[in-house]
């Protein structure tokens, strides 16, 4: 007998979502709007979600994550050319 496929879950692998950034857009049955980004440290997420507040209209309030305290990461660069 050969064991059934299985897909690769987020049980299989946890640290994948470490490396993951997402914003999350909700807007509930109002009209009102909750951006939430997920992934980002520091003051990263306030530049990542910028676009979408600028769209959306005047921020009403803001509650910062324990991510948002975070240090945040130097991520290597690549540069073209030399």
């Amino acid at each position: 007998r050969t064991a059934t496929p299985r897909r690769l879950d987020q049980i299989d692998r946890a640290d994948w979502r470490c490396h993951l950034r997402t914003i999350e857009i909700t807007i509930n049955p109002k009209g009102e709007t909750t951006i939430q980004t997920k992934g980002f440290t520091g003051s990263s997420c306030r530049d990542a979600s910028r676009f979408v507040e600028q769209a959306l209209g005047q921020q009403l309030n803001e509650r910062l994550t324990g991510e948002y305290f975070l240090q945040q990461t130097e991520q290597p660069r690549l540069q073209e050319g030399a």
